[in-house]
Parts: C-alpha cells; structure tokens; sequence
C-alpha cells in the first residue's frame, strides 16, 4: 500500500499593475474609485452644474449623457469590488462591460464637444435666446479663448483617454485569469512514494513473485504520475507564475 509524501501546490501569480500594485489590489482599488465615482456622477445630475462633469459638457445635447452613465457604477463598481474580493469572474465581468460602456458614451461626448468647440464656439448664441444659451461657450466666446480652450480640452480628454484604456485593459486581463481553469493545482512530488507496506506471503516464491509484481505497479504508477506532474507544471507556469512547494521551497 503506497503512502503519498509531500505534494507542492501550484499557486496563483496574477502579476501586477501600476508597477508596484499585485493586480488584485489594484482592481479592487479601480473598483471602489469607479463607485465613488458614480456616486458623484449622481449628485452632479441633480446640482446641474457644468463645472462638475468630467467631460466638458460643450454640447448641450450630450451634456448629461456621461454623468448619466457614470452613476451606473454605484451598483457595477460594488459588483467588480465584491467579485475582486471572492476572486468571481463573473462579477468582475459585470463590471468590466459597464466600464466598455461608460468609456463608449465618454468618447462619444469626447468628440460632440470637440466639434462645437471647433465649429460653435466663436459664433455661439447669435440669435439665441438666455435659456437656449450655453453657459460654459459664452465665458470662452467673451474671453476670446476659444482656440485654446480646444487645444487644452484635446490634450487633456486624450490624457484621461490613455489612462481609461490602460484601466479597461488590466481589468480585462485580471478577468481572463480568474476564468482560466481551476484555481489551485496540486502537484505531487517526483518521489512521492515514501513507503511499501507488503504482507509477507509463507511461501518465499510466491513472496517473490508478488514483490516482482509490486515494483512494476509502482514504477507504472511512478512514471504515469511524473509525466501528469510535468504537463500540469508547464501549464500553471504558463498561466499563473511559479510553483510553491512545502517541502522545497519556491520551484522545488
């Protein structure tokens, strides 16, 4: 009867980001900034004030789309926080589509805001009456900084593009990690037999013969297991990192 000694488990290392964050972190990290973040989203629909929106709110149509969006995140962030926390890829998913959703709507407004600064801004409110006017064109008309109101809205919605895109990106590969296979994999050591126990037979022949018997089965089983163990430590050294034994130590 074959004892099973000392066996190394295979651990998740799902890297990190922002250089010094483990991944994990920072995901839940991203979760709890994109629910506050919601949260203010949602008190700026109610305030009405230009000044507290993200994007530049030149077009009026539009202006409210993001905010609106935004506070979706009160119930997505906390889903992705929760699914961070109990490692569910279900519910990081959840979170990530919101956030392919509410950057759509970004860039949308992104680009309805450029062309009214390009093309609106300097002959904005001809005509118009007060409440048909957009307050936030009218400072740049009146100060003549229109040009460079454009230049500096680009520069800086691209800045945050790049930084929205970096973010969409990680969570995306967190996700794909925690749905890849089963979390943890065990490994037996290469001599994980530690021990025989036969039950000595009367007949020194037939004791023989079983033992001859016996060494075949373990080398069968023996060579069987170390070619399993090589193929499962090539794969979870492909998908999560190195390999963390008890009895070895790290790579043992």
């Amino acid at each position: 009867m074959a004892r099973l000694g000392s066996s190394s488990v295979i651990q998740r290392k799902l890297g990190h980001c922002c250089i010094c964050f483990r991944l994990s972190y920072g995901m839940g990290l991203l979760a709890v900034f994109f629910f506050l973040l919601g949260v203010y989203n949602f008190l700026s629909l109610f305030l009405d004030d230009p000044r507290l929106q993200w994007n530049g709110a030149y077009y009026k149509p539009l202006s409210k789309l993001e905010p609106l969006v935004g506070t979706g995140f009160i119930g997505a962030a906390l889903l992705g926080f929760v699914g961070v926390l109990d490692e569910r890829a279900s519910f990081v998913q959840v979170f990530l589509y919101y956030m392919q959703l509410h950057l759509a709507a970004y860039c949308l407004v992104f680009l309805m805001d450029v062309w009214t600064l390009g093309a609106d801004c300097k002959t904005a409110h001809a005509g118009k009456t007060t409440a048909a006017r957009n307050l936030s064109l009218d400072i740049l008309r009146t100060r003549g900084t229109c040009d460079d109101a454009l230049t500096a809205f680009g520069v800086g919605s691209l800045v945050s593009l790049s930084i929205r895109l970096y973010w969409l990106y990680t969570l995306r590969k967190y996700w794909q990690k925690l749905s890849t296979k089963i979390p943890h994999l065990i490994a037996f050591e290469a001599n994980y037999v530690e021990g025989i126990e036969i039950d000595i037979d009367e007949n020194p022949g037939d004791f023989l013969q079983s033992s001859q018997q016996m060494t075949s089965y373990e080398a069968n089983i023996l060579g069987d297991m170390q070619r399993m163990e090589s193929e499962w430590a090539a794969k979870a050294l492909k998908e999560y990192g190195t390999i963390k034994s008890e009895k070895y130590g790290p790579n043992g």
